[in-house]
């Protein structure tokens, strides 16, 4: 399978690109992102409409604005858009469902079993800690870009949604 990869400079690309040669059958075909990548051993492209080879699917793991922007210029020919960039305003998420109608994309907060079952967890203890004192803790690396991250935002509705306690706070280290 041909791969686009939006976000290829950042950790998770990074990761993703050193675990490829497990999976001979796919190939990342080119990278999309602002600005060319002088490390980057593939051609990064700043949007589809500069791109000349088809692919099957793009990876995202960029930013909202970008991905986006992604979304409304890419090719029909897409099989699929597999996104976990997080960050997203509530007028943003709006527009992702919009244009994503007409598209088979698969988006999620994060890709972590644990991350899901923690999330049920609040959903379902929720309701139960009206009087407690709530903290979550966001610990990621210094070069994070979004901080809180996405996940601790989802934590902290998820928490609020199920009727939890009514003043919890957040913190990112």
């Amino acid at each position: 399978m041909k791969l686009a990869f939006s976000g290829l400079s950042g950790r998770l690309g990074q990761a993703f690109l050193s675990c490829l040669p497990d999976y001979p059958q796919h190939e990342v075909i080119f990278g999309l992102g602002r600005t060319p990548d002088p490390k980057s051993k593939l051609p990064i492209f700043s949007n589809f409409t500069k791109v000349k080879t088809p692919v099957d699917v793009l990876i995202d793991f960029s930013s909202p604005e970008f991905f986006l922007a992604c979304l409304h210029e890419c090719p029909t020919t897409l099989k699929a858009i597999i996104s976990g960039t997080t960050g997203f305003t509530p007028m943003q998420l709006s527009e992702l469902q919009t244009v994503a109608k007409n598209k088979f994309v698969f988006h999620a907060n994060n890709f972590s079993i644990g991350i899901f079952a923690l999330i049920k967890s609040i959903q379902s203890i929720g309701g139960l800690l009206q009087d407690w004192e709530v903290l979550i803790q966001d610990i990621h690396h210094a070069q994070k870009r979004d901080a809180p991250s996405g996940t601790a935002k989802w934590m902290l509705q998820t928490l609020k949604d199920a009727g939890g306690a009514p003043s919890p706070r957040m913190e990112s280290l």
